[in-house]
């Protein structure tokens, strides 16, 4: 039980990471590499190829030796060991791997400039303003189950409080053991509704975000491009959508286990492991399958441009190919260079009321939890 708990909480912790830094450069664009922005034409040239095999075979073999050795230390039973193992193990994935992208990042840009790459190339932006549509976005009325579900896991705590026991299993350590209780309370059955609370605006600001984002069109084929960002952003409003609402169903799951309807250790670690692992599944089978902008989905299109129009070279505004600070871009979101997903534009004034928002309210909901499990 415990090597099974540690060896899943290693799987949803560290592996995630590890897989998106090896494939980061197979899952992008097709006008980009390493967070540098290049001719479609260019993705498949033996330069490139062989960067990309180097890039990964080094991001497999040290975060595989790092993966290795916090596994061995957690097959080794040394428990005074484990937590420091998995922190120092996460830290230093993140740190080297990070290293590596950095370096490769460097090396691409010197590449770009010595083959000349862009030299007479139309470069273009083409701005998509179009409302966004139905095809493009799952329903905004699927966040009304929300508070459903929130108001079902308060009032399933309010009814069964009497079957609660005088003391709760809160929180668990990296072997499986419970390591805090709570007494008998009230308060305590309001910790599962806040977390769904948290959850709730987390998610809907995520699509909010996403919907809002600047549809970044590939000026060589346009219309193809925009069936490909469709795909994409339907599959991740998807996901969106979904995954709050599985979030959900686990604090509500947990509420259970609070007033004692589930009892047993391994449904417990079941609803709360699960559905982290589920989601995680989905994220990295999402991002195999569709890519970044919905490069991995085959279309077939009558019009191609052949080579001559380039997407505008923006590489100044992106700092290390992963953070993209411009003042005289007026969006606020935009799609990732680096990996899967979206990001924002640093230099835009909201940025900086939105991080600090963020900061606060994640800070706000962790004193409330620590006073409502107390």
């Amino acid at each position: 039980m415990h090597i099974l708990f540690l060896v899943l909480t290693i799987a949803i912790c560290i592996l995630p990471i590890y897989v998106l830094f090896a494939f980061m450069p197979y899952l992008s664009r097709r006008t980009e590499c390493f967070g540098v922005g290049i001719p479609e034409e260019k993705y498949d040239a033996p330069e490139l190829t062989i960067l990309r095999k180097k890039y990964r075979n080094a991001i497999l073999g040290v975060g595989g030796l790092i993966i290795a050795a916090v596994f061995l230390i957690v097959f080794m039973q040394k428990e005074q060991f484990t937590e420091m193992a998995m922190i120092t193990g996460l830290l230093l994935l993140i740190c080297t791997e990070g290293s590596i992208y950095l370096l490769y990042h460097k090396k691409m840009k010197i590449l770009k400039t010595e083959k000349g790459w862009m030299a007479g190339k139309v470069q273009t932006l083409v701005a998509d303003t179009t409302p966004v549509s139905g095809k493009e976005c799952a329903s905004p009325r699927w966040f009304l189950l929300y508070p459903v579900i929130i108001i079902l896991t308060t009032l399933a705590g309010v009814f069964l409080f009497d079957n609660m026991p005088d003391r709760v299993s809160i929180k668990f350590d990296l072997q499986g053991n419970v390591s805090r209780w709570a007494d008998k309370s009230i308060k305590l059955l309001f910790f599962a509704p806040l977390a769904q609370l948290f959850i709730s605006i987390t998610f809907i600001l995520l699509y909010v975000s996403i919907r809002n984002a600047k549809r970044q069109i590939d000026a060589s084929n346009p219309e193809e491009s925009k069936k490909r960002i469709i795909i994409f952003r339907k599959a991740w409003f998807l996901f969106t959508v979904f995954g709050g609402l599985l979030m959900l169903m686990m604090f509500g799951f947990l509420q259970l286990s609070f007033v004692g309807v589930i009892s047993n250790p391994t449904a417990i670690l079941v609803i709360t492991i699960g559905p982290a692992i589920i989601l995680i599944a989905a994220a990295i089978v999402l991002s195999v399958k569709v890519g970044q902008g919905g490069s991995r989905v085959t279309i077939k299109t009558d019009c191609k441009n052949h080579g001559m129009d380039v997407n505008r070279d923006d590489d100044q505004y992106w700092k290390y190919g992963a953070f993209y600070l411009n003042r005289n871009d007026p969006a606020l979101f935009l799609e990732k260079r680096a990996g899967i997903g979206w990001t924002m534009n640093f230099g835009h004034p909201l940025s900086r009321v939105i991080i600090i928002g963020f900061v606060l309210f994640i800070a706000g909901f962790v004193i409330l939890s620590n006073w409502l499990t107390r």
